[in-house]
């Protein structure tokens, strides 16, 4: 496919149309475990410099901080060292605010949010498939405040597995249930602008590269991974009923309260679901959506009973991601080697992907870089790649659409999207380099040591949106979209 024969345009415009005719061919998809609020605020340099100056942060000691990138939040002063390196980097990066008193000092003192939405991995994808028409979806949640539900889509093909008061399984819409517990917190996302500039003092002076966010969360249902009922007696019946099953919220677990063994227990019972749904339905695809996850044990301790079995069919990450997976799969070289060069060293990346789909046995693994998406299947994996490619563009004009309306509902104007841009005039940066490289790859045996004998990679040029409404949840929305694109082509094909 290197030598593709026709233009990329000409993909895009084929890409959308018979999965979106076809979509509700895929009988349902579970969704788990994390589904939360988000509080989206819009931050310029402006606001950035009154909230250094309101918390008393001298501009050494930010920087200082900045270089020890901690990774967690106990004070206002680690809020703003984490929104200033992610503006500094223009990188994406969430942490867990680990004090109820900086939490409420945050929502007291933070500009007002621009936005109220559906956050979490969980709460996400269920709502973009319930608009794309997958026939149902079962979504768990922790939480569900009045909010909450109200923020779920309005469409019946949503629904949350429980038992009613004779103990019998039911599906309800968020929006119908009762008697659910209420708690409600919001994960403060601070998104960031390419192009502003912040100035602190003389000799620091940060311009912005990217679009991208901060994600500070306190969130203690989440962190304690308390799964619903019905997902854990029920999960054979859910399985049978469904095609996919997407999980993701590891990162939030709270290791301080819990405990190493703590963390062991809740890992090893989601391993113990995943087995009993796959014995109940053997064709269920089983994916892992990862998120930037601070601490290494989590990871460690996932890699570690994840690599017992075959658990995970499917991963999806981006390069940040990749890095902090590789450490936990002992491959730290290779983890430092990229992080020194994260965003172009295309080489250490793509091997560093195929090290993680070695050590996981997986089928495929879906890589998001701006400006290139990376699919990384093996030999025997039984779409074709003409329509991989298809499910690929599929995704990038789903992040397209949310990046530029906000939201992924309503018409979807994929046309219109692809007609605004000449795609194959203005291919990223990122999609020529990687394609480049993998024509090298591809015609040299043993190129720089690459082993392809167990997995095929193929790589589209996305669609860059600039200045986009919004970028929080893409990762997980392009990830989302690729699966539920090759599940309905699945269907189409066997």
């Amino acid at each position: 496919m290197r030598n593709i024969r026709v233009s990329w345009a000409e993909i895009y415009h084929d890409s959308f149309s018979n999965i979106l005719k076809n979509i509700k061919k895929v009988r349902g998809a579970i969704v788990g475990f994390n589904t939360n609020i988000d509080a989206i605020i819009d931050f310029h340099s402006e606001q950035i410099l009154n909230l250094i100056k309101k918390i008393g942060v001298d501009p050494v000691r930010l920087y200082t901080n900045i270089l020890k990138w901690k990774g967690k939040i106990h004070s206002p002063v680690d809020f703003i060292t984490g929104l200033c390196g992610c503006f500094e980097k223009g990188k994406a990066s969430e942490w867990l605010i680990e004090s109820e008193e900086t939490y409420q000092y945050l929502l007291q003192n933070l500009p007002p949010p621009k936005k109220i939405q559906l956050g979490g991995q969980a709460g996400i994808i269920a709502n973009l498939y319930a608009e794309l028409g997958v026939r149902q979806i079962f979504v768990h949640t922790t939480t569900l405040p009045k909010l909450m539900r109200e923020l779920f889509s309005k469409k019946k093909n949503i629904q949350i597995p429980l038992y009613n008061k004779e103990g019998e399984l039911v599906f309800l819409h968020p929006r119908k249930v009762k008697d659910f517990d209420e708690s409600l917190y919001f994960h403060i996302i601070s998104e960031v602008h390419k192009g502003d500039t912040l100035k602190l003092g003389e000799k620091l002076y940060w311009k912005c590269p990217r679009d991208n966010r901060f994600i500070a969360t306190f969130d203690p249902p989440n962190a304690e991974l308390e799964i619903l009922e019905a997902f854990q007696r029920d999960i054979e019946v859910l399985a049978e009923k469904s095609d996919l099953l997407i999980l993701s919220g590891f990162h939030m677990l709270n290791v301080k309260k819990l405990g190493k063994e703590g963390v062991n227990q809740k890992i090893i019972k989601t391993l113990e679901l995943i087995t009993r749904a796959k014995k109940a339905n053997p064709n269920l695809l089983v994916h892992l959506e990862l998120a930037s996850t601070k601490n290494r044990l989590l990871l460690d301790r996932l890699y570690y009973y994840s690599s017992k079995d075959t658990y995970w069919n499917s991963l999806g990450c981006n390069e940040r991601e990749l890095v902090e997976l590789l450490e936990a799969i002992k491959q730290k070289r290779l983890a430092n080697e990229i992080k020194a060069d994260m965003f172009t060293n295309y080489e250490l990346i793509i091997k560093g992907a195929l090290k993680v789909c070695e050590k996981l046995k997986l089928e495929r693994l879906h890589l998001h870089l701006f400006g290139c998406y990376l699919l990384f299947v093996s030999k025997d994996y039984p779409i074709p790649e003409v329509l991989l490619f298809k499910t690929l563009c599929f995704a990038s004009l789903i992040a397209a659409h949310k990046a530029i309306t906000g939201k992924a509902k309503g018409v979807f104007k994929f046309k219109e999207i692809i007609d605004t841009i000449d795609i194959d005039a203005t291919l990223p940066k990122a999609f020529k380099k990687v394609n480049n490289l993998l024509k090298k790859i591809e015609t040299y045996v043993s190129y720089k040591d690459f082993d392809l004998n167990e997995y095929t990679i193929l790589a589209v040029p996305t669609i860059i949106v600039q200045d986009p409404i919004q970028t929080v949840g893409l990762g997980d929305t392009i990830s989302a979209a690729a699966l539920i694109a090759e599940l309905t082509y699945r269907q189409l094909l066997f």
